[in-house]
């Protein structure tokens, strides 16, 4: 791995890509699928919250570096969130996560967000996830959708049904983890 991720002899990285670990469980985002590949003008960085420290891991050296990764770029995050469910609403852990990204995101260019349950299923619903780019807010506003009010009330799938932004596999007959990927391009 230390050899792929190095872009030496044996790497299978395309020409003027470099890869970059930025911690793992050995799991979806582990072996085989362990790196995202960015461009090679800069690696390290955080996603929108920075890794909290687990062990002597603390979210491997990149997380620790903490700085932004350049464009072209594709973190890959997983596990599970824990959501603490106070409305009455409709979702899961992965279309919640998506919900609470609009907002942060909403005006920034070419930055898109999956959150997905590998098992194609998130929640009590018929959806593995939702994704949201930086238009996501305004093209909620233009259908009088308010994103904090939905996210109060624990109600994901709803707001993003009308907006075509969930994401549906059907049963995948698989359960690694929840994966996160944050597109930058």
């Amino acid at each position: 791995m230390a050899r792929g991720l190095g872009g030496g002899p044996g790497d299978a990285s395309p020409p003027g890509t470099q890869g970059l670990r930025v911690g793992g469980q050995g799991r979806g985002e582990g072996t085989g699928g362990r790196t995202a590949r960015v461009g090679a003008r800069g690696t390290g960085g955080h996603g929108p919250r920075r890794p909290r420290k687990r062990g002597t891991g603390g979210g491997g050296p990149a997380a620790q570096q903490a700085r932004p990764l350049a464009r072209p770029a594709c973190l890959v995050a997983g596990g599970e969130t824990t959501v603490t469910v106070r409305g009455s609403g409709l979702g899961g852990r992965n279309q919640e996560l998506a919900l609470a990204a609009v907002v942060p995101l909403a005006g920034l260019s070419n930055v898109a967000l999956l959150s997905l349950g590998t098992d194609g299923s998130d929640g009590p619903t018929d959806a593995a996830g939702a994704m949201t780019t930086g238009l996501t807010a305004s093209r909620a506003a233009a259908r009088e959708l308010e994103p904090r009010a939905f996210l109060a009330n624990n109600d994901a799938y709803h707001f993003f049904q009308p907006l075509g932004d969930l994401i549906k596999t059907g049963p995948t007959n698989t359960n690694v983890n929840d994966l996160v990927l944050l597109f930058a391009w």
